[in-house]
């Protein structure tokens, strides 16, 4: 469901600032097959998430339903990336640090 995959943007979009991003620095572009493409940039912490395609330092490709399972927990980053079900083109830290975001996002809900 693209609109599952788009909550999830949208709940990133309304974190300002996250503490465990401090010290990191750039962009991470998502292209998730059947649901869209997004944004999600990090400036020591804070936080901003766009729609479309753009520059990134890392770019993340994985299909709208093993991110369903990731969100969910079903499934391991780690293990979806050694399983070729994630690909990651750029800095593989950036990627984890922002997937660990949108993943405490997905298990916590909307943040308020």
């Amino acid at each position: 469901m693209a609109g599952e995959t788009r909550a999830l943007f949208e709940r990133a979009a309304e974190v300002p600032f996250e503490p465990r991003l401090r010290d990191v620095h750039g962009t991470v572009r998502f292209e998730v097959a059947g649901a869209g493409t997004w944004r999600v940039t990090v400036d020591d912490g804070s936080i901003t998430v766009g729609e479309g395609a753009g520059a990134a330092e890392c770019v993340v490709r994985i299909e709208e339903a093993e991110l369903r399972r990731l969100m969910r927990s079903e499934q391991n980053a780690l293990t979806a990336f050694m399983q070729g079900r994630l690909a990651v083109e750029g800095t593989p830290g950036l990627a984890l640090a922002v997937c660990r975001l949108l993943m405490g996002l997905s298990t916590a809900g909307s943040r308020g």
